[in-house]
Parts: C-alpha cells; sequence; structure tokens
C-alpha cells in the first residue's frame, strides 16, 4: 500500500513543524509514516472502489480527517504534559480521547482512479500482495501465475486501498469510522466504494501494554 499526502490539510499548531535538516512539511505528511500515531487500539478497514469520479468527490471531504505527523507529535506532547500533570497530583495517569486517521492505496487501487504510479518503481508494490504470496512462502493451491494462496475470501479481491484509524478506545475509533462511512455514503446508492473487510488490533493487557514488538 502507498501512503498519500495533501495539500489542503488544515494547519495547527505543533511542537514540530518541520525538520530542521531535511525541510520536511510535517503538516503535508500523515502521522503513521514518520511518527506513528498514539494508539490503544487501531482498526484497518479495507476497501474497493466502485465509482472513481464520485469517489474523488468524497475523498475531498475526507481530507480534513487525515492526521499529519505534525498532529501526531502534538497528540504526543499532549499526552505526555498530561501524564505529568496526573502523576504530579499523585494520580494514575488515564488515557485522554485521541483518534488519527490515515488512508492508503493499492496499485490497484491508483488504477482505478486514473493515477500513474509506475515512477514508484516498486516492482512488488505493483504486481500486488497476491502474485507474491508463492515467493513469500504462504500456503496455498496450484504455481506460479494460477497460485492461489489459503487466504481469507476477503484478501482475495482486488483491494483498492485501506483506512487505517487508531485511538484511545473502541467507541472512539468506531465514531470515527462512522464520520468516514457518512462522508462516502456508505450504505446508500451514491456509495463510491464497498467496505471488503476491517480487523483490529489492539495493544497487550495490563503490565504487556507498549511491549507489542
Amino acid at each position: 500500500m502507498a501512503h498519500v499526502q495533501s495539500d489542503t490539510t488544515p494547519t495547527v499548531p505543533s511542537p514540530a513543524e518541520s525538520t530542521p535538516d531535511s525541510g520536511l512539511d510535517l503538516r503535508n505528511i500523515q502521522g503513521d509514516i514518520l511518527s506513528g500515531m498514539p494508539k490503544k487500539t487501531e482498526t484497518f478497514y479495507f476497501f474497493q472502489i466502485t465509482d472513481a469520479p464520485t469517489f474523488r468527490q468524497h475523498f475531498r471531504a475526507f481530507v480534513p480527517l487525515v492526521k499529519t505527523v505534525a498532529q501526531a507529535l502534538k497528540d504526543r506532547d499532549d499526552i505526555d504534559k498530561h501524564k505529568k500533570k496526573d502523576e504530579g497530583h499523585g494520580n494514575k495517569p488515564h488515557v485522554i480521547p485521541i483518534v488519527g486517521v490515515n488512508v492508503s492505496f493499492s496499485h490497484f487501487g491508483f488504477q482505478k482512479l486514473g493515477i500513474d504510479d509506475t515512477k514508484l518503481i516498486d516492482p512488488a508494490f505493483l504486481i500486488g500482495q497476491r502474485r507474491d504470496a508463492q515467493d513469500l512462502g504462504d500456503k496455498g493451491t496450484g504455481d506460479g501465475d494460477s497460485f492461489v494462496p489459503d487466504w481469507d475470501d476477503g484478501f482475495k479481491q482486488d483491494i483498492h486501498g485501506v483506512f487505517i484509524v487508531s485511538g484511545d478506545s473502541h467507541p472512539t475509533v468506531d465514531k470515527k469510522i462512522q464520520d468516514i462511512e457518512k462522508l462516502f455514503k456508505i450504505g446508500t446508492n451514491a456509495a463510491s466504494y464497498k467496505k471488503i473487510v476491517s480487523i483490529r488490533g489492539d495493544v497487550r493487557p495490563g503490565d504487556q501494554s507498549a511491549h507489542e514488538q
């Protein structure tokens, strides 16, 4: 999957809006690319575009939801300040409400939108994971071009993109997913994509939290 940036991302106060050595505009890079979005839970929401022109229109309204590196850094700064404040009062730090959204597209998604991604010069990206599954050692049947990986049915379809939604809790993330579906008119005749599958991951419980790697 390839992440996308937008030149319409809203400007927000941030402890670091650009890196002094590279000059990267952290307000125009998605949060999970460099800093990582702070989270207790994360949902990967895979989709297939069904109406490209309408999807482009809906996507313009979606862009302001995308969390940038600058915003993710500010979230981390807010968490740190909140933690120190609680500890200063002798209290156990509690989780503050935070949510972040990023989006990535596959080669098939770019093709559907009429975007030329060949300049990426990444053979693995251009052929897709399904074509590469046998070389990666995935179980399946057949061989070569006829190889069919033993995947869940949803992942055997052409996946055009994935919304990455992270936050402090399941309700926070679920509410943001509902907001996204509303923008893309999901559940109506005007919907511009269809959901393929979603996968949720949580931090480890208790004293294993923050030791996921």
